[in-house]
């Protein structure tokens, strides 16, 4: 079976209801046990809406240990005539500290989760993310509702997700996540996942989200209410 082992996403654009997205992908770079695969999202008179990229590592089914691309799967995913590239992938950076009261909370890998590989799909993960946005959100009295109420919406601009090991039927993690930096209309909020009561690191996300006014669609200043309301969620990475 095929694995993924990181992604990034980079968004142009927000989509709307009843939008057409034409998705082209393509395999672009190859390596002795994984290959990168690139996407293009755009509307239907050529817009772009969003690019990235994805690395897969061939595993055995039982193991789950990386094993060797044969050439002739190289040449499928590649394409007739290609010439498969060897370039190496830049590794997603770790995350950096989080704060002493980092929000924290813990779920149960359930069957919708599953695929019939026997392992969690890779798309949940973002969706498991996405939730604990929600989550920290509300726990820090920032509720969907009170930002629709008050004009104001966050949408990713960038994303990256590393994953480190595969989870199964009935796994339990433990989510954390935590700010670590803000620019005037802009944070970064950095996720992290681990085997419940472990330190074992299941997979890492950093998103760049933007604040955006939803009366004129353009970006707006993070208020201070923001960030005293989420100051405990919040440390800054000095290396920035």
């Amino acid at each position: 079976s095929i694995l993924i082992s990181q992604s990034r996403l980079q968004f142009k654009r927000p989509l709307f209801f009843r939008d057409e997205v034409e998705v082209s992908t393509r395999a672009n770079a190859f390596r002795r046990v994984s290959y990168q695969r690139g996407y293009d999202f755009h509307l239907a008179d050529g817009s772009p809406v969003a690019s990235g990229d994805s690395e897969w590592v061939l595993v055995d089914a039982e193991t789950e240990k990386a094993v060797e691309i044969p050439d002739e799967m190289v040449a499928a995913l590649a394409g007739e005539g290609a010439e498969p590239s060897k370039k190496k992938f830049s590794p997603i950076a770790p995350l950096p500290a989080a704060p002493p009261k980092v929000f924290t909370f813990n779920k149960e890998i359930i069957w919708r989760d599953v695929t019939a590989a026997r392992h969690m799909d890779n798309a949940v993960f973002l969706e498991y993310f996405t939730e604990a946005g929600m989550r920290v959100s509300e726990h820090y009295g920032w509720t969907t509702d009170k930002a629709i109420d008050d004009g104001m919406g966050w949408f990713a601009r960038t994303m990256e997700i590393a994953y480190h090991q595969p989870l199964h039927l009935s796994d339990q993690v433990e989510i954390s996540s935590w700010i670590s930096e803000i620019k005037s209309s802009s944070v970064i909020r950095n996720f992290r996942m681990l085997k419940a009561g472990t330190d074992e690191l299941v997979c890492h996300c950093r998103m760049r989200l933007i604040l955006v006014d939803l009366h004129t669609g353009r970006p707006m200043r993070v208020p201070m209410e923001i960030r005293d309301d989420f100051d405990e969620n919040i440390l800054l990475d000095e290396g920035k």
